[in-house]
């Protein structure tokens, strides 16, 4: 039905887009099940597939998807953590980039973006200028009794397209 996407009590949260080549709407969607989940959208959104897990690991944290233009293929940014349904909001660690290129059936070139397990990683943006990628995104310090974003810091990052794919 419209905007149903499979989840009765609806652990899904902070969806992200993006359009496919063949025009469909593919949405990545945070749950706290351990899994990015996904759906997939025919009609610009009125309605939607049922979500799916997806084989990308992920404690209850946003993932975020985009195509890029120089190739048609996917990057997603999430935070491939093993812990997955286990874990908490001071799981989000560490921060992974992947590529499809297949419109998101399947994720490889998996690299570790911020690989450092004293910090959380969070809230990514993807924005494709060029042959580069500009990636903005939340970093704090995994420290016990601070409150969640406590010192939180913004991150701004270019990095090549290249970097993602090899």
């Amino acid at each position: 039905g419209i905007g149903d996407t499979g989840f009765a009590d609806s652990p899904a949260q902070e969806p992200g887009l993006v359009q496919l080549a063949d025009g469909h709407v593919l949405m990545v969607i945070r749950t706290h099940l351990g899994r990015v989940y996904t759906a997939i959208s025919a009609d610009e959104g009125d309605t939607w597939s049922a979500s799916e897990p997806s084989p990308l690991v992920s404690p209850a944290a946003p993932s975020t998807v985009a195509r890029l233009p120089t190739s048609g293929d996917l990057l997603i940014i999430w935070n491939n953590n093993p812990a997955g349904a286990g874990a908490r909001w001071q799981d989000r660690t560490p921060l992974t980039a992947a590529i499809s290129a297949d419109q998101g059936l399947t994720w490889g070139h998996i690299k570790d973006l911020e690989p450092d397990p004293a910090h959380c990683y969070a809230y990514t943006s993807i924005t494709p200028v060029g042959d580069d990628v500009c990636l903005t995104y939340y970093v704090w310090e995994r420290t016990l009794g601070r409150r969640n974003f406590e010192c939180t810091s913004l991150k701004f990052r270019r990095l090549p397209v290249a970097w993602f794919s090899t």
